[in-house]
């Protein structure tokens, strides 16, 4: 039944898809991280989100794995994309009646609190890494140094903390040595506006694994608190909580957040 409401929804149904391909040995908590990791730009894009949440609530029904703030959100979901629907929207009530059947909402353990990250990175504080890998020297900006300054904490629906980051590159004499030199670097963009006017710049950063930060030569340069008042942010944005990254994945034997970085600096480079 589910399966054929959700063929009207196409992006919701490779969401539905995608969590029960994932399940198969794997906890909720971790099948909804890479969940976020496979669908971050639908994620971040305030009219492609509706349908990953409803597509991933559908799943987890399935397994008995529906969290409170799961079914809240596809709900919610569901009511914004309805509003504007043209065409008959009875399959959306159908959908509905499905996640609110008489079962028990199971709440995940990890919603329950936060889980403190072990990476204790604390606000203000800025690391570097020197950019090494063969996508760096396919964007020529091999041997430059890439810049992190966390400047928030955020705990993510299913409850797992990130560090909300700000990025940027640059050579290793201009490492910076004070806050303002940490204010004239510019920042990487993630999400340009139409009209390419203004930018996002918050990333959300999943670091867990001491060994990443070993393997990628992680090294802390200073800690300047604050946060930066960037002309090209787009102000009081409610379009995402921060481009996700999932700093322990590789691909192809390099690690996502160089991965990300280098090709968002690519595409749009620094911004201030």
């Amino acid at each position: 039944m589910i399966d054929q409401l959700l063929s009207e929804l196409p992006l919701a149904m490779d969401a539905y898809e995608a969590y029960k391909r994932l399940h198969s040995g794997r906890n909720a908590v971790t099948v909804l991280e890479v969940i976020e990791k496979e669908f971050c730009k639908e994620l971040n894009y305030v009219d492609d989100a509706p349908y990953i949440w409803i597509g991933v609530a559908c799943a987890a029904k399935l397994y008995n794995e529906l969290s409170t703030a799961i079914h809240d959100k596809a709900n919610e979901s569901i009511d914004d994309l309805s509003l504007n629907w043209l065409s008959d929207t009875q399959f959306f009530e159908d959908i509905k009646a499905f996640l609110s059947e008489p079962v028990e909402l199971k709440r995940l353990s990890s919603e329950s609190l936060p889980v403190p990250n072990p990476i204790d990175w604390k606000n203000g504080d800025a690391f570097a890494f020197p950019l090494r890998s063969e996508i760096a020297r396919k964007y020529h900006i091999e041997n430059r140094y890439a810049v992190i300054w966390k400047i928030n904490d955020e705990v993510k629906t299913w409850r797992k903390q990130a560090h909300m980051v700000y990025l940027s590159v640059c050579e290793q004499d201009r490492l910076p040595k004070t806050c303002e030199d940490m204010l004239n670097l510019g920042f990487i963009p993630h999400q340009p506006r139409l009209d390419g006017s203004v930018y996002e710049f918050e990333f959300a950063l999943y670091i867990d694994n001491p060994h990443t930060i070993s393997e990628m030569q992680i090294f802390k340069i200073g800690n300047y608190p604050g946060k930066p008042q960037l002309k090209s942010e787009i102000k009081n944005s409610s379009a995402s909580h921060g481009y996700p990254i999932f700093a322990d994945y590789k691909k192809d034997n390099v690690y996502d957040l160089e991965l990300i970085l280098c090709a968002l600096y690519k595409s749009y480079g620094l911004y201030t």
